[in-house]
This record gives C-alpha cells, sequence and structure tokens, in this order.
C-alpha cells in the first residue's frame, strides 16, 4: 500500500476536509494547501555519560473532543398542506466528526526465531530480531511493574521501524521526520495506522463514522429539497411527506450519533485514542569503551546484546516523555526496529506504539 499523496473534499455538515483517495479527515487543512500532515511533537536530545547517545520520543497527539451541536432553526414550509395535521419540517443538527476514517492494524504475531540480518562483534553474535524482542520483552516488564497489560508484538509496527531505522543508518541522521519532512504519523498512515490506543474505543469510532458518512449523505439531499420546497410555496403533499420521512431518517441517525459523540468525548478526555502511532528513538553503541594507543584506537569494551537492550529501555525510562509513552495504558501493541552502522558501531533503533 503506497502512501496516500491526499486530495480533499470539504464537508459541509462535518465540517472538515476529508481524502477522496483514503477517507482520512484533516482538521488543519487549508485551501491553499493540497495535503497537510498532521505532525507529531519532537522531545529532546538527551547526553549520557561519556559515551553521547540521542534518545527522543514523539507521542501521538489525542484525537481532539467532538464539538458540542448546536441547535439550528426551526423551517417551516410556506404553504404548508392543511389536508391533515403534522409538525413542520426541520434541520436536524448537525454533529461535527472529529475522529478519524477507517481503522486497519498490522498483524500482531510473536516475531520469528532468530534470523536475517545478524552482525559478529568482540566474540558477540548480535542477531537484529533477537535484539528487537529482547527489547520487547523488557519495555512489557516495566510496564508489569506499573500494573499495566503487556503490548503484543506487531510484525508490521515492526516494519515500520524498521525502515525507520534503516533510513537514519544510510543517510546518517537522528530524527523523527526524515529529511524530506515524512513524520512518524505519515509512515503509519502508510500501512493503515489511523487510530491508535484502546481497541475498543477504535471500534465505536469505525461505527461513529459509518453512521456520519450516511448521516451526511441525508442531510445533503433534504437541505437544498427544504430550500426549494420552501421557495416555491409549494402545496405538494406528495413532496411534503416524502421531506417529513427524510427529516424522521435523519432524526434517527442523530439521536444515535448523539450518545456515542459523548462517550468518544469522554474517551479523547481520558486520552484512549490517538491520531496516528507514537514513536520513541535511541541511538546505542555496540561498545561502552575505546581503548587508543597513541590515537590509534587499539581495544574495545564491547557490549553483549543484552547489555544494550537493557541499556536502552533505561535510557527511555530515565527520559519523562519516553517513559509515558512506554506506559501509557491503553496502547495495545508495539515494534522494534533495529539497524547497525558498521563503520561507527552506532546502534539505531526505533520503537513504535499503536
Amino acid at each position: 500500500m503506497s502512501y496516500c499523496k491526499h486530495r480533499y473534499r470539504y464537508s459541509k455538515s462535518r465540517k472538515v476536509h476529508i481524502c477522496e483517495i483514503c477517507g482520512y479527515y484533516n482538521y488543519n487543512y487549508t485551501k491553499t494547501q493540497n495535503a497537510l500532515k498532521i505532525g507529531l511533537p519532537c522531545v529532546g536530545i538527551v547526553i549520557v555519560g561519556i559515551l553521547i547517545f540521542l534518545n527522543s520520543n514523539n507521542n501521538s497527539l489525542p484525537t481532539e473532543p467532538l464539538e458540542t451541536i448546536k441547535p439550528i432553526e426551526t423551517i417551516e414550509p410556506i404553504n404548508k398542506p392543511q389536508t391533515e395535521e403534522s409538525e413542520p419540517i426541520k434541520l436536524v443538527p448537525t454533529p461535527v466528526i472529529a475522529i478519524s476514517a477507517g481503522v486497519t492494524h498490522g498483524f500482531t504475531t510473536q516475531p520469528a526465531e532468530p534470523s536475517g540480518q545478524w552482525v559478529r562483534y568482540g566474540g558477540n553474535l548480535l542477531y537484529y530480531s533477537e535484539l528487537e524482542l529482547q527489547i520487547h520483552q523488557l519495555i512489557n516488564n516495566e510496564r508489569q511493574k506499573y500494573g499495566l497489560q503487556p503490548l503484543a508484538y506487531d510484525n508490521t509496527l515492526s516494519i515500520i521501524a524498521r525502515e525507520h531505522s534503516r533510513d537514519m543508518e544510510e543517510r546518517n541522521y537522528f530524527a523523527h521526520d526524515t529529511p524530506e519532512g515524512i513524520e512518524p504519523a505519515d509512515r503509519g498512515y502508510k500501512y493503515g495506522y489511523f487510530d491508535c490506543g484502546d481497541r475498543t474505543t477504535i471500534q465505536l469510532s469505525k461505527e461513529y463514522d459509518q453512521l456520519a458518512e450516511e448521516y451526511d449523505r441525508l442531510v445533503e439531499v433534504y437541505e437544498p429539497l427544504v430550500a426549494q420546497f420552501e421557495a416555491s410555496g409549494s402545496n405538494d403533499y406528495v413532496m411534503y411527506n416524502k421531506l417529513q420521512k427524510m427529516y424522521s431518517e435523519i432524526e434517527q441517525l442523530y439521536n444515535k450519533l448523539e450518545p456515542m459523540r459523548i462517550k468518544l468525548n469522554s474517551a479523547i478526555d481520558q486520552e484512549k485514542i490517538f491520531g496516528g502511532i507514537s514513536e520513541n528513538l535511541f541511538l546505542n553503541n555496540l561498545y561502552d569503551t575505546i581503548w587508543y594507543t597513541n590515537d590509534i584506537p587499539t581495544s574495545y569494551d564491547w557490549n553483549t546484546p543484552e547489555e544494550i537492550a537493557r541499556s536502552t529501555v533505561d535510557g527511555w525510562m530515565d527520559s519523562q516523555g519516553h517513559r509515558k509513552n512506554i506506559l501509557t495504558p491503553y496502547y495495545t501493541s508495539e515494534g522494534i526496529g533495529v539497524d547497525i552502522s558498521w563503520s561507527d558501531h552506532r546502534v539505531y533503533i526505533t520503537q513504535n506504539f499503536c
């Protein structure tokens, strides 16, 4: 699935721009932009001890609350048919949608046995996939200390993480955003991660979207028919009944949407749902110390894979932003991606949450 470049249309009743290609909702879109990516805040650089390592986290922003619905004035037909009594035609208040479109998560499975890329250094044999699993297990150990549910290992999130670690290593940068400005959320959208967090809340938002689509469609047909009926001063009783029937359908949908909106707002306040994946980064080393003779490196104090995994998780837990990602109760899955630069022995580690 390729990255969507987004082509937006504006939905009047939803008061939001919607991508015609992938269905993504953009609340920050302006007419002068073709596609505005939702950025996620990047946390600063941490320097520890003699070895300078960088670690930074990217927290997905909670979805913005749904706006309070405000009543719209009742509209009465100019020449209301008098053949039978009925309520005047009304426009149902339009709920404002603030939940992303479709949700498609990756396959959640345990990683395969150690295979694929590996390096041998200082008497150590390091399999990339094995180091990723070691970090994952340590992360769940930290969550267990705080009474949190363990995160499932999501292979698709790992693919996203590995691609970013490899890109940072190959192009020699260390940041959440690529040189082209591709952000963590963009990398998640490419694989279908539009909403993350509590799965029950995500399912509720999906159902809300589906009902809201039907509501939107009916209102878009209903509004111009009402305007045409009133402007004509028609006594067409058949048309009047048709409009009343449409109004009844719209009202029924609205009555379903409103309690769902209230429930979703409560979930948003509790940060149960996030608009995309979150990300932690860490830059580690295969060695702990280099020994020099006449300014020439002669020996290394090498780190074992277990030591690299432990120092990575300890570094994240010592940083407030990264720690918050790791201990967010409503994330259900994560993926780890490792890549190693043999030229300078650096270990690039990306962690993605959903």
